[in-house]
């Protein structure tokens, strides 16, 4: 389920 975190860190970079 690492996969997912880092997803979520990717989307969270974007935002910012």
């Amino acid at each position: 389920m690492k996969w997912i975190y880092q997803c979520m860190e990717m989307s969270v970079t974007e935002l910012y």
